[in-house]
Protein backbone atom coordinates (compact mmCIF):
# COMPACT_ATOMS: atom_id res chain seq x y z
CA UNK A 1 0.00 0.00 0.00
CA UNK A 2 2.81 2.15 1.05
CA UNK A 3 4.69 1.49 -2.55
CA UNK A 4 1.52 2.45 -4.15
CA UNK A 5 0.91 5.46 -2.60
CA UNK A 6 4.82 6.55 -3.46
CA UNK A 7 4.55 5.39 -7.03
CA UNK A 8 0.83 7.09 -7.64
CA UNK A 9 2.48 10.92 -5.61
CA UNK A 10 5.26 10.02 -7.96
CA UNK A 11 3.24 9.73 -10.90
CA UNK A 12 1.39 12.99 -10.20
CA UNK A 13 4.50 14.84 -9.73
CA UNK A 14 5.95 13.75 -13.18
CA UNK A 15 2.50 14.39 -15.17
CA UNK A 16 2.17 17.78 -13.60
CA UNK A 17 6.26 18.24 -14.78
CA UNK A 18 5.29 17.21 -18.31
CA UNK A 19 2.17 19.70 -18.67
CA UNK A 20 4.35 22.10 -17.21
CA UNK A 21 7.07 21.54 -19.80
CA UNK A 22 4.72 21.49 -22.34
CA UNK A 23 3.47 25.16 -21.34
CA UNK A 24 6.71 26.17 -21.53
CA UNK A 25 7.93 24.37 -24.60
CA UNK A 26 9.58 26.88 -27.31
CA UNK A 27 7.34 26.14 -30.63
CA UNK A 28 7.71 28.33 -33.48
CA UNK A 29 4.80 28.12 -36.46
CA UNK A 30 4.68 29.49 -40.26
CA UNK A 31 2.54 29.16 -42.75
CA UNK A 32 3.14 28.68 -46.37
CA UNK A 33 1.43 27.63 -50.00
CA UNK A 34 4.76 27.24 -51.58
CA UNK A 35 5.80 23.97 -53.03
CA UNK A 36 9.23 24.09 -51.76
CA UNK A 37 10.69 25.50 -48.25
CA UNK A 38 14.01 25.93 -46.66
CA UNK A 39 14.99 27.33 -43.43
CA UNK A 40 17.89 28.36 -41.03
CA UNK A 41 18.25 27.60 -37.64
CA UNK A 42 20.79 28.50 -35.19
CA UNK A 43 20.70 27.67 -31.50
CA UNK A 44 20.98 24.27 -29.04
CA UNK A 45 18.64 21.26 -28.61
CA UNK A 46 16.99 19.04 -30.69
CA UNK A 47 14.45 20.99 -33.14
CA UNK A 48 11.10 18.95 -34.32
CA UNK A 49 9.96 20.16 -37.78
CA UNK A 50 6.40 19.02 -38.60
CA UNK A 51 6.02 19.97 -41.90
CA UNK A 52 2.05 20.48 -41.84
CA UNK A 53 1.62 17.22 -44.37
CA UNK A 54 1.90 13.99 -41.57
CA UNK A 55 5.85 14.07 -42.05
CA UNK A 56 8.32 15.17 -38.98
CA UNK A 57 12.05 15.72 -38.82
CA UNK A 58 14.30 15.92 -35.76
CA UNK A 59 17.81 17.44 -36.24
CA UNK A 60 19.89 18.39 -33.35
CA UNK A 61 21.70 22.29 -33.39
CA UNK A 62 24.10 22.74 -32.03
CA UNK A 63 25.53 26.53 -32.20
CA UNK A 64 25.70 26.33 -35.83
CA UNK A 65 23.48 27.67 -39.17
CA UNK A 66 21.44 24.22 -39.92
CA UNK A 67 19.97 24.25 -42.97
CA UNK A 68 16.17 22.40 -43.65
CA UNK A 69 13.90 22.22 -46.73
CA UNK A 70 11.25 20.26 -47.81
CA UNK A 71 9.13 19.56 -51.22
CA UNK A 72 5.04 19.65 -51.08
CA UNK A 73 3.29 17.35 -54.11
CA UNK A 74 1.24 20.58 -54.19
CA UNK A 75 0.63 24.04 -52.99
CA UNK A 76 -2.44 23.73 -50.44
CA UNK A 77 -1.54 26.58 -47.45
CA UNK A 78 0.45 24.48 -44.70
CA UNK A 79 1.48 25.42 -41.34
CA UNK A 80 4.89 24.19 -40.12
CA UNK A 81 5.83 23.98 -36.47
CA UNK A 82 9.02 23.84 -35.50
CA UNK A 83 9.97 22.39 -31.73
CA UNK A 84 11.92 21.86 -29.26
CA UNK A 85 15.29 23.49 -29.71
CA UNK A 86 16.07 26.84 -27.98
CA UNK A 87 16.35 28.97 -31.31
CA UNK A 88 18.25 32.26 -31.04
CA UNK A 89 18.67 32.93 -34.61
CA UNK A 90 16.05 31.94 -37.68
CA UNK A 91 16.38 32.89 -41.53
CA UNK A 92 12.85 31.58 -43.31
CA UNK A 93 13.19 34.57 -45.57
CA UNK A 94 11.68 33.67 -49.25
CA UNK A 95 8.94 31.24 -48.35
CA UNK A 96 5.90 32.83 -49.48
CA UNK A 97 4.90 33.21 -45.57
CA UNK A 98 1.48 35.03 -44.92
CA UNK A 99 1.87 34.32 -41.25
CA UNK A 100 4.90 33.97 -38.54
CA UNK A 101 4.59 33.23 -35.33
CA UNK A 102 7.56 33.17 -32.85
CA UNK A 103 6.15 35.10 -29.44
CA UNK A 104 7.19 31.87 -27.85
CA UNK A 105 11.08 31.80 -28.28
CA UNK A 106 12.11 34.85 -26.07
CA UNK A 107 15.81 33.73 -26.75
CA UNK A 108 15.80 34.91 -30.41
CA UNK A 109 18.21 37.60 -31.77
CA UNK A 110 18.46 37.34 -35.26
CA UNK A 111 15.46 36.87 -37.61
CA UNK A 112 15.42 37.08 -40.92
CA UNK A 113 12.02 37.03 -42.92
CA UNK A 114 11.99 39.25 -46.19
CA UNK A 115 10.81 38.38 -48.81
CA UNK A 116 7.75 36.70 -48.00
CA UNK A 117 3.97 37.98 -48.04
CA UNK A 118 3.26 38.86 -43.35
CA UNK A 119 0.84 41.68 -42.75
CA UNK A 120 1.98 41.65 -39.86
CA UNK A 121 4.75 40.25 -37.06
CA UNK A 122 4.82 40.22 -33.41
CA UNK A 123 8.14 40.45 -31.70
CA UNK A 124 7.16 41.84 -28.69
CA UNK A 125 7.94 39.16 -26.79
CA UNK A 126 11.68 38.56 -27.98
CA UNK A 127 12.92 41.03 -26.02
CA UNK A 128 16.24 39.27 -26.51
CA UNK A 129 16.12 40.72 -30.25
CA UNK A 130 19.14 42.35 -31.90
CA UNK A 131 19.14 42.26 -35.54
CA UNK A 132 15.54 42.26 -37.00
CA UNK A 133 15.44 41.91 -41.13
CA UNK A 134 11.95 41.97 -42.55
CA UNK A 135 11.94 43.59 -46.15
CA UNK A 136 10.07 43.02 -48.81
CA UNK A 137 6.48 41.92 -47.25
CA UNK A 138 3.29 43.79 -46.75
CA UNK A 139 3.64 44.78 -43.00
CA UNK A 140 1.57 47.87 -42.18
CA UNK A 141 2.47 48.26 -38.79
CA UNK A 142 5.86 47.61 -36.61
CA UNK A 143 5.75 48.04 -33.06
CA UNK A 144 9.22 47.64 -31.58
CA UNK A 145 9.01 49.06 -28.11
CA UNK A 146 10.30 46.34 -26.24
CA UNK A 147 13.27 45.00 -28.49
CA UNK A 148 15.39 47.82 -26.47
CA UNK A 149 18.27 45.33 -27.63
CA UNK A 150 17.94 45.72 -31.42
CA UNK A 151 20.43 46.83 -33.26
CA UNK A 152 20.44 46.48 -36.64
CA UNK A 153 16.73 46.65 -38.53
CA UNK A 154 15.98 46.41 -42.10
CA UNK A 155 12.02 46.91 -43.12
CA UNK A 156 12.14 48.47 -46.25
CA UNK A 157 9.44 47.79 -49.27
CA UNK A 158 6.31 46.96 -46.85
CA UNK A 159 3.55 49.62 -46.58
CA UNK A 160 4.38 50.94 -43.09
CA UNK A 161 3.34 55.08 -42.52
CA UNK A 162 4.96 55.45 -39.16
CA UNK A 163 8.14 54.00 -37.32
CA UNK A 164 8.58 55.11 -33.48
CA UNK A 165 12.06 53.66 -32.73
CA UNK A 166 12.39 55.98 -29.55
CA UNK A 167 13.22 52.86 -27.34
CA UNK A 168 15.86 51.12 -29.32
CA UNK A 169 18.96 53.15 -27.91
CA UNK A 170 21.01 50.46 -29.00
CA UNK A 171 20.27 51.19 -32.71
CA UNK A 172 23.58 51.15 -35.32
CA UNK A 173 22.03 50.45 -38.77
CA UNK A 174 18.39 51.11 -39.86
CA UNK A 175 17.15 50.71 -43.53
CA UNK A 176 13.23 51.90 -43.85
CA UNK A 177 13.47 52.79 -47.39
CA UNK A 178 10.52 52.95 -50.04
CA UNK A 179 7.70 52.87 -47.08
CA UNK A 180 4.59 54.66 -46.92
CA UNK A 181 6.30 56.33 -43.80
CA UNK A 182 5.73 60.04 -42.52
CA UNK A 183 6.92 60.31 -39.61
CA UNK A 184 10.09 58.29 -38.49
CA UNK A 185 11.59 58.63 -34.57
CA UNK A 186 14.87 57.70 -33.63
CA UNK A 187 17.20 59.01 -30.93
CA UNK A 188 19.75 56.19 -30.85
CA UNK A 189 23.41 58.10 -29.97
CA UNK A 190 24.98 54.72 -31.68
CA UNK A 191 23.36 54.77 -34.56
CA UNK A 192 25.87 54.96 -37.86
CA UNK A 193 23.59 54.75 -41.03
CA UNK A 194 20.13 55.82 -41.63
CA UNK A 195 18.74 54.69 -45.02
CA UNK A 196 14.90 56.65 -45.08
CA UNK A 197 15.23 57.42 -48.86
CA UNK A 198 11.55 57.00 -50.95
CA UNK A 199 9.09 57.85 -47.93
CA UNK A 200 6.80 60.43 -47.27
CA UNK A 201 8.74 61.74 -44.66
CA UNK A 202 8.08 65.85 -44.67
CA UNK A 203 10.41 66.29 -41.62
CA UNK A 204 13.26 64.28 -40.01
CA UNK A 205 15.21 64.84 -36.53
CA UNK A 206 18.66 63.44 -36.17
CA UNK A 207 19.59 65.94 -33.69
CA UNK A 208 20.55 63.05 -31.07
CA UNK A 209 21.98 60.48 -33.43
CA UNK A 210 25.43 61.73 -32.57
CA UNK A 211 27.24 58.72 -34.32
CA UNK A 212 25.56 59.11 -37.51
CA UNK A 213 28.38 58.31 -40.77
CA UNK A 214 25.88 57.80 -43.09
CA UNK A 215 22.52 59.75 -44.20
CA UNK A 216 20.16 58.82 -47.16
CA UNK A 217 16.95 60.63 -46.51
CA UNK A 218 16.58 61.27 -50.64
CA UNK A 219 12.91 61.39 -52.56
CA UNK A 220 10.77 62.64 -49.52
CA UNK A 221 9.15 65.77 -48.92
CA UNK A 222 11.12 66.99 -46.59
CA UNK A 223 11.60 71.17 -46.26
CA UNK A 224 14.66 71.59 -43.56
CA UNK A 225 17.12 69.63 -42.08
CA UNK A 226 19.90 70.26 -39.07
CA UNK A 227 22.67 67.93 -39.04
CA UNK A 228 24.68 70.61 -36.66
CA UNK A 229 24.75 67.38 -33.63
CA UNK A 230 26.16 64.77 -36.28
CA UNK A 231 29.89 65.83 -35.99
CA UNK A 232 30.69 62.11 -37.64
CA UNK A 233 28.96 62.21 -40.30
CA UNK A 234 30.76 61.57 -43.53
CA UNK A 235 28.08 61.11 -46.04
CA UNK A 236 24.74 63.13 -46.60
CA UNK A 237 22.17 62.91 -49.58
CA UNK A 238 19.30 64.65 -49.49
CA UNK A 239 18.45 64.77 -53.15
CA UNK A 240 14.57 65.11 -54.52
CA UNK A 241 12.98 66.87 -51.41
CA UNK A 242 11.45 70.10 -50.77
CA UNK A 243 14.42 72.12 -50.26
CA UNK A 244 14.20 75.59 -50.59
CA UNK A 245 17.19 78.04 -51.25
CA UNK A 246 17.07 78.68 -47.62
CA UNK A 247 16.85 75.63 -46.22
CA UNK A 248 19.84 73.97 -48.37
CA UNK A 249 21.60 77.00 -47.19
CA UNK A 250 20.82 76.62 -43.59
CA UNK A 251 21.76 72.85 -44.13
CA UNK A 252 25.30 73.14 -45.56
CA UNK A 253 26.02 75.89 -42.43
CA UNK A 254 24.83 72.94 -40.04
CA UNK A 255 27.81 70.35 -41.39
CA UNK A 256 30.66 70.21 -39.24
CA UNK A 257 34.02 70.97 -40.54
CA UNK A 258 36.06 68.17 -38.70
CA UNK A 259 39.09 66.97 -40.91
CA UNK A 260 37.41 63.54 -42.84
CA UNK A 261 38.61 62.18 -45.55
CA UNK A 262 35.73 62.06 -48.18
CA UNK A 263 32.90 64.14 -47.12
CA UNK A 264 30.10 64.38 -49.38
CA UNK A 265 26.65 65.67 -50.03
CA UNK A 266 23.70 65.98 -52.41
CA UNK A 267 21.49 68.44 -52.82
CA UNK A 268 20.07 67.61 -56.34
CA UNK A 269 16.83 67.81 -57.71
CA UNK A 270 15.61 70.11 -54.39
CA UNK A 271 13.48 73.57 -55.42
CA UNK A 272 16.15 75.80 -53.97
CA UNK A 273 19.30 73.50 -55.33
CA UNK A 274 20.11 76.22 -58.32
CA UNK A 275 20.24 79.08 -56.17
CA UNK A 276 21.67 77.54 -52.99
CA UNK A 277 25.44 78.82 -52.13
CA UNK A 278 27.74 75.66 -52.80
CA UNK A 279 30.65 76.98 -51.68
CA UNK A 280 29.47 77.06 -47.99
CA UNK A 281 30.06 73.45 -48.05
CA UNK A 282 32.80 73.30 -50.05
CA UNK A 283 34.54 75.96 -47.50
CA UNK A 284 34.33 73.13 -44.88
CA UNK A 285 36.04 70.01 -47.38
CA UNK A 286 32.55 69.06 -48.39
CA UNK A 287 32.36 67.61 -52.47
CA UNK A 288 29.04 68.66 -53.18
CA UNK A 289 26.72 67.33 -55.88
CA UNK A 290 23.92 69.57 -56.90
CA UNK A 291 22.44 68.97 -60.14
CA UNK A 292 19.47 71.57 -60.83
CA UNK A 293 15.76 70.52 -62.07
CA UNK A 294 14.85 71.16 -65.53
CA UNK A 295 12.52 73.91 -66.11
Amino acid sequence: MKKLSIFLIAAVILAAFGFSSRSDERVMTMTTGAREVSFELWGSGFAVIDWGNGRTQTTQVLNQWIRFSHEYSDTIPRTITITGADVTGFDCKDNQLTALDVSRNTALMHLYCGSNRLTELDVSQNTALTNLFCTDNQITTLDLSRNSMLVHLICGRNPLTALDLSRNPFLERLQCFNTEITELIVNSSRLKNLSCFENKLTALDVSRCTALEYLSCGNNQIKELDVSQNTALEDLRCDYNDLSEEALNNLMTSLHDKDIDEKSINISYNPGTEDSDTSIAEAKGWEVTAFRLRH
